[in-house]
């Protein structure tokens, strides 16, 4: 939300600066009728936090979070918005707790009410509040506020913020919206996340009513209904319109008379072919709908109008045909592309190459295919790159190594990509995520990957990931998708994102030994080189990589035993060395019993989690020449099993149908009768879906 957040702290700017010029001429204390209507709100709440403590003493216009007017005295402002940290335990006990005292009516020049992120405990939100005629700014979002909005609000003539977003499941409800056409000041308005279908009906008409209104939020509002003259003749005022989540359908049959910089309709259920757009939109976001069809109208029509767009979200819709060649002249201004999860094919074209402000490029789960154009390596900004998933082939560009610079996460996972792993990509020091899984990638694993400064802990965790300065407004939007653990999650570019460093060369053809040098990335929390032809020990520092909570290294030809520095991998929660040539005690810490023994099978490997017990020097008995032979005659016995149950079981159940005509016909009667059991089953579970 960059504009709210601008929006926001413009006014706090300008209010504060106000304030403290003003505080070098006066020594005027706040009024005492205002300093016991303060400390009346205060004993109402609970403050683990003791974010209350200076409320104390004769001025209250000195007290955390209190603005007040340096030339009379009077309660200006409360800041007592609770700002989300990293850590929830952290964000629960800061919280202010309880409910709000009515002694806040008598702040008769309040003009700032900020209690974001507090916990009201499900109170309605106290319809006083409409009577403080003076307040600009109310900010009561994700307060824990319940019950219905009050129409009191409506009372606020001078409001110009309002934010009331809450999370989806909260209790906050509406009985219509006719009370804020008396907002007639209103310039932002966010109720995001309360129920408003009971307003389908009246809703737009209200908003309409607002002469003033540039930021519009109602995402996840469970509205369903726009009417058609929408579209053709919107508020010219609007500079944000967010309609995400919600149960929109039909065709968007143009977005050119919009003024808007934002329009964010992702989650809905729209369908038909894109709309064409305006000029001036700067950040469009029509992700998550039913858009088909080819892109070529959308892209290419109107080339000789300049655009303003900087953000484009077409993910996760029905798009299909090649990506036109018309990115030029018309999309210069492009910093982030997303056409993931569509059934895009043919190459990716030459003139996406020359974007030189593309800082994000999604074209994951498509059928795009073809090796990557020269001219990509143009687009020097580039941070992220998401490729997987389609059929791309050739060797990776060495220009990738050289050219971006800038780059933080590089997956190229489920493609056709074939030979060495160039050297050149050992440039990315500020690499967080490389991901080449699922290829044909061969040759020896590269000694400079100790070169990626980032995961090797040379860069601290402020520097991890350099955001532009665009993604703060697709904090959503902009994520990496990662395979760990063997589950793929999706994490947040500006919130887990920096937090993550991750290698996955899995299912390949990569050779050779595992490089020392590889443990020197001692910030790597995933590693995944299994299902390659690895030979060789495991090294011995990898007890260095102390920040690893996944190591996959199955599938592989390791030998020797499991260096016993592994203990000291205290962060570990996933491992697995499975079916490799291991062979010895395994390492005796609790770190290493609390793993099933899965993690440990197909080895010659002896000890806790495995049943097998170890002999006096650390092998497990008849693990020599006998228990080669044992393992060989093993595998012998085995597929003679194999064979002889399938020539059992094939004459048992084949022979009598072809030589008994009535049992013939019984048994397809029997798979007729079965396939329409299962035709009617899966039809009344897509009814029951779709219902």
């Amino acid at each position: 939300r960059a504009v709210t957040l601008v929006f926001y702290l413009a006014f706090l700017t300008v209010t504060t600066f106000g304030n403290c010029f003003c505080n070098a001429n006066s020594n005027v204390i706040c009024i005492e009728s205002e300093r016991q209507a303060l400390l009346q709100f205060k004993q109402d709440l609970k403050d683990p936090s003791n974010k209350l403590i200076s409320w104390a003493g004769e001025d209250c216009c000195q007290w955390f979070g209190v603005v007040c007017d340096d030339s009379t005295g009077h309660v200006l402002e409360i800041n007592l918005g609770n700002f989300v940290p990293e850590s929830n335990e952290i964000y629960s006990s800061s919280q202010l707790v309880g409910k709000i005292n009515p002694s806040l009516f008598n702040l008769t020049h309040l003009t700032l009410l900020d209690l974001r992120h507090n916990d009201f405990e499900g109170r309605p939100i106290p319809s006083f509040i409409g009577s403080i005629k003076s307040l600009r700014f109310l900010e009561l979002s994700y307060a824990g506020f319940g019950g219905v909005i009050p129409h009191e609000l409506g009372n606020l003539s001078m409001l110009y913020y309002l934010s009331l977003e809450q999370y989806v499941q909260s209790n906050l409800s509406v009985e219509n919206l006719t009370w804020l056409s008396g907002l007639s000041s209103l310039q932002h308005l966010d109720m995001s996340g309360i129920n408003l279908s009971i307003a389908n009906d009246h809703w737009l008409q209200v908003i309409n009513k607002l002469p003033s209104l540039a930021n519009l939020y109602l995402s996840n509002c469970q509205l369903s209904h726009i009417p058609t003259w929408f579209w053709s003749n919107p508020s010219q005022s609007l500079r944000v319109l967010c309609l995400s989540n919600n149960h929109f359908h039909g065709e968007i049959p143009s977005l050119l008379n919009f003024a808007a910089l934002a329009i964010i309709l992702g989650s809905n259920h729209f369908k038909g072919p894109l709309p064409l757009i305006s000029s001036s939109i700067s950040f469009l976001d029509l992700s998550n709908n039913s858009f088909l069809g080819s892109m070529h109208n959308f892209l290419c029509d109107g080339m000789e109008i300049p655009n303003s767009l900087e953000i484009l979200v077409l993910a996760h819709n029905l798009l299909s045909g090649g990506i036109p060649d018309c990115w030029v002249m018309k999309w210069y201004h492009l910093k982030v592309i997303r056409l993931d999860n569509n059934s895009l094919t043919g190459n990716i074209p030459t003139s996406m190459g020359y974007l030189p402000s593309l800082g994000s490029l999604y074209l994951r789960n498509n059928n795009l295919s073809g090796e990557l154009p020269v001219s990509l390596q143009n687009c020097t900004e580039l941070v992220t790159v998401d490729l997987s998933g389609n059929e791309f082939h050739g060797t990776i560009p060495a220009w990738m190594g050289k050219c971006f610079s800038k780059l933080v996460v590089l997956n190229l996972r489920s493609n056709k990509f074939q030979n060495n792993i160039p050297h050149e990509l050992c440039h990315l020091s500020s690499l967080q995520i490389l991901d080449i899984a699922h290829n044909n990638i061969s040759g020896l694993l590269p000694r400079c990957f100790s070169n990626f400064s980032v995961m090797a802990g040379k860069q601290n965790s402020s520097a991890k990931l350099q955001i532009p300065p665009f993604a703060i407004t697709t904090v959503i939007l902009d994520n990496a998708f990662l395979v760990t653990k063997g589950r793929e999650f999706e994490y947040n570019s500006v919130i887990i994102l920096p937090l993550l460093l991750a290698v996955d060369l899995s299912t390949n053809n990569l050779s050779g030994e595992i490089p020392e040098e590889l443990t020197t990335l001692v910030g790597l929390q995933t590693l995944n080189l299994s299902e390659n032809h690895f030979t060789g020990r495991i090294p011995q520092n990898v007890g260095n990589m102390t920040s690893l909570e996944s190591l996959d290294l199955s599938l592989n030809q390791l030998s020797g035993e499991i260096p016993p520095s592994m203990s000291s991998l205290t962060s570990l929660s996933h491992l697995n060395l499975s079916y490799n040539n291991l062979s010895g005690k395994i390492p005796s810490s609790t770190q290493f019993q609390s793993f099933d023994a899965f993690s440990f099978v197909g080895n010659k490997l002896c000890g806790p989690p495995l049943k097998e017990n170890c002999g006096e020097h650390g092998v497990t008995p008849n693990a020599g020449n006998e228990g080669k032979k044992g393992g060989d005659q093993f595998r012998v016995d085995l597929f003679a099993s194999i064979a002889l149950g399938f020539i059992v079981g094939f004459w048992a159940i084949i022979g009598p149908l072809l030589i008994k005509m009535s049992w013939r016909i019984a048994y397809f009667r029997f798979l007729d009768s079965m396939e329409y059991k299962l035709r009617d089953v899966v039809y009344k579970c897509c009814r029951s879906f779709n219902h």
